[in-house]
């Protein structure tokens, strides 16, 4: 710098230096910008599982104790499930349409409940019992020494787990227990 002022070369480079800051700070900006949007998207996908495990939850409270029988009312498959509910039929469904995944639970004297489960194709609810995970329920492997229970219905994407809801495994009223077999047996009147 000379008493006359800056030199050319001297204004250039303090241009490029306050160019390059502004620069550095617009792209922090973006940077910061993309993190909180996907941090959003993540509590977004989030809440809608807590939800659909909330939901899914409630609606199993309302099925069991379900054996593995024909007589139990229960018939569970990949994308569907039903069981008896009262004087009604109680029924969830996995509904795919342009990319996105709702769960639609359908209870008895109520409107149908839908979820949205975001991009989830290969979605599906699978059977949990003591014998492990079964693709649907009644299982269809030979019949057991005594009947199995159903233990919870989940619902998960490939094998990652969405939502886990326990099937209520009390006894009905009307049941003998059989403190042998650890069954319940029908009373007689």
């Amino acid at each position: 710098m000379s008493d006359d002022g800056y030199t050319l070369a001297e204004a250039m480079a303090a241009l490029v230096m306050v160019g390059l800051a502004i620069g550095g700070i617009a792209q922090a900006s973006f940077m910061f910008g993309k993190l909180s949007r996907a941090a959003v998207g993540q509590a977004v996908v989030g809440g809608r599982l807590d939800r659909a495990q909330t939901d899914l939850a409630g609606f199993m409270s309302q099925a069991g104790p379900v054996v593995d029988e024909a007589a139990s009312g229960f018939d569970g498959a990949e994308r569907t499930l039903a069981f008896d509910c009262g004087d009604d039929r109680c029924s969830a469904e996995l509904a795919s349409a342009s990319g996105q995944t709702r769960l639609i639970l359908r209870q008895r004297g109520r409107r149908a409940m839908i979820r949205a489960l975001g991009d989830r194709a290969r979605a599906r609810f699978v059977y949990l019992d003591e014998r492990g995970v079964q693709p649907r329920w009644p299982s269809g492997q030979a019949a057991a020494p005594r009947p199995v229970a159903l233990r919870a219905v989940a619902l998960v994407d490939g094998d990652v787990p969405l939502a886990v809801a326990p099937v209520w495994a009390r006894q009905p009223a009307t049941c003998g227990f059989d403190s042998i077999s650890g069954d319940c047996r029908p009373v007689s009147p």
